[in-house]
């Protein structure tokens, strides 16, 4: 069953990831974002307002026909205020998403796993 998703920032890297839930079949309800206006579309899909927003996605939903997202995921480039932003949705008990393209080669020795950070083991 396909998931819907909302993404955390709606520049280059949330367009990418954006394009990768989608090729694998999943849907992107939104996307928050500090610098776009709400309303905007991004590859098709809307501005639904700040990043702020993701401290209450249950109330952000309430007013829309959405349900809450199945999985979020922060795509922010800068990778400080990425990892801020995965603090807080772990914080708010969000259901963090991992992203892996379709196409996409991965090492058999890999762990992949909600992280704002690669880490080297």
């Amino acid at each position: 069953m396909a998931q819907r998703w909302l993404i955390l920032g709606a520049g280059g890297h949330g367009r990418s990831v954006c394009d990768a839930i989608t090729a694998g079949g999943d849907r992107v309800v939104g996307f928050l974002d500090d610098v776009l206006p709400a309303g905007t579309l991004v590859s098709g899909t809307p501005v639904l307002g700040v990043l702020s927003l993701a401290w209450d996605l249950n109330r952000l939903f309430e007013a829309s026909l959405e349900a809450p997202p199945d999985q979020v995921v922060v795509a922010i480039g800068n990778p400080a205020l990425r990892q801020s932003w995965q603090q807080v949705f772990e914080q708010v008990a969000a259901p963090l998403g991992v992203v892996l393209h379709p196409r996409a080669i991965v090492s058999a020795t890999a762990q992949l796993g909600p992280g704002p950070l690669c880490q080297e083991s």
